[in-house]
């Protein structure tokens, strides 16, 4: 019997109207995204290096990804490999957590219609990560 994991993602997202006082909302949505993944990779202390390195995945095509950058003194670029495709040339900058407790830049990646019974329709073959200095952390979920 395999073992799957549900990985759900609760989004909350609104714009106000900063015009008017008390501010009116003029978007506000939530979504609940849920996937039936294969294998999870979680770690929430990612140890991230100079050298651009893949991240090791469970999987062959990951479909749900999150890295959240925990450091307060470094960015961290994310390089993604679609899957059938080529690595990306230029990464996607996560920036700094503030001192303060506020969270670092985060990437999160989610293919919808992906799961166990319709396969690996479009996903990531690989996601990579490097920072300015070693042993940077970032909490990291893989699933596919």
């Amino acid at each position: 019997m395999s073992t799957v994991a549900s990985v759900l993602y609760n989004l909350n997202y609104f714009t106000l109207d900063t015009t008017v006082s008390p501010n009116a909302y003029i978007l506000n949505r939530i979504r609940d995204l849920a996937f039936q993944a294969q294998n999870v990779f979680y770690d929430p202390f990612y140890q991230v290096g100079t050298s651009v390195l893949p991240i090791t995945s469970p999987v062959s095509v990951i479909q749900v990804a999150m890295i959240l950058n925990l450091s307060t003194t470094e960015a961290v670029n994310v390089f993604v490999t679609p899957n059938g495709g080529s690595q990306q040339n230029s990464g996607t900058v996560l920036q700094t957590a503030s001192a303060s407790g506020l969270v670092g830049g985060f990437f999160l990646y989610m293919n919808p219609i992906a799961s166990p019974s319709v396969g690996p329709a479009g996903g990531l073959s690989a996601i990579s990560v490097n920072s300015g200095a070693a042993g940077i952390p970032c909490e990291v979920l893989l699933a596919g």
